[in-house]
């Protein structure tokens, strides 16, 4: 359960990273 929860806060983390490295290039 706290293994979802992790990936819940980490997903979107990872998704907000490639948006931003993309909207930087």
């Amino acid at each position: 359960m706290a293994n979802f929860m992790r990936m819940l806060v980490v997903l979107p983390l990872f998704m907000a990273l490639c948006v931003v490295s993309a909207y930087a290039q």
